[in-house]
């Protein structure tokens, strides 16, 4: 080829632009960092803030849409992990700005149509329409045998684990997924042992979900022991309490407060 028709090729050739996704999801740190805040073992969101300046999630948003099926494929197991952690957390705060200040709860959502607002097919993964349901019970628990993830996804509630100021990454994952689940059953609030009467009080995530820690960790029992008390007496207790389908420990499951986890409902 000569020299002048080489460099027209060049010239006015297809351009194709390798795109490749951020892991480091530092879109989603900025809108977490900007609209959640810290309240020792719990966190809240300023919707407000959020709803009058979405541009930012509006920009993760359309990164998390854009990956393909063989994008994701092609990941490590914790990239597609923090991914869809991050994914449910993102578009369950869009999910909430599009109808705020209108909603007390997320349940508020739930009508006719939808039997609840997290069958509602509202955003678009791997290029088709899906819900949020589908993110946690199909793509993430039938995939990921991981309990920790019901302390990462967020409901938009106050009875929920908290709503992390940081994204969820694939380099620090383990670290994360074990703070948050620390984070949450550390809080009397929400989680409590009392070792003298050997009673249990639990949040009601793990009645829904008692055979995903079952599965983990052989009883409910035994995987909140490390996480609800740093005294080992009081963990071997509670790891040798369930037995053949017998626990020697009294669990009790404690109501779930639906109120959405809105930082003007903090002091109520």
């Amino acid at each position: 080829m000569a020299p002048v028709f080489r460099l027209l090729f060049f010239l006015f050739a297809p351009i194709h632009v390798a795109w490749s996704f951020d892991h480091s999801h530092a879109v989603f740190n900025e809108v977490l960092d900007d609209v959640v805040v810290v309240h020792d073992h719990q966190t809240s969101v300023d919707y407000s803030r959020l709803k009058a300046s979405p541009g930012t999630l509006e920009k993760y948003l359309q990164l998390i849409e854009a990956v393909s099926r063989a994008d994701f494929d092609n990941w490590t197991r914790d990239q597609q992990l923090a991914y869809l952690i991050n994914v449910y957390n993102a578009q369950t705060l869009k999910l909430i700005i599009d109808h705020y200040p209108e909603i007390s709860s997320i349940r508020d959502l739930g009508g006719l149509i939808f039997s609840s607002p997290w069958d509602r097919e509202f955003f678009r993964l791997f290029g088709e329409k899906t819900s949020l349901d589908h993110v946690e019970h199909d793509l993430i628990r039938g995939n990921f045998n991981e309990p920790r993830i019901h302390f990462a996804v967020n409901c938009a509630s106050r009875g929920c684990p908290p709503l992390m100021q940081e994204a969820y990454t694939a380099d620090k994952l383990d670290q994360q997924l074990d703070h948050a689940t620390r984070l949450f059953m550390t809080d009397p609030e929400r989680n409590r042992y009392d070792p003298k009467k050997n009673v249990l009080e639990l949040s009601s995530i793990f009645q829904w979900y008692k055979q995903d820690f079952i599965t983990a960790a052989g009883s409910v029992e035994a995987f909140v022991a490390p996480y609800i008390t740093d005294d080992q007496q009081q963990q071997k207790l509670l790891k040798d309490s369930a037995t053949h389908g017998f626990s020697r420990t009294s669990v009790r499951f404690l109501d779930y407060d639906w109120d959405l986890n809105d930082i003007k409902n903090r002091n109520k």
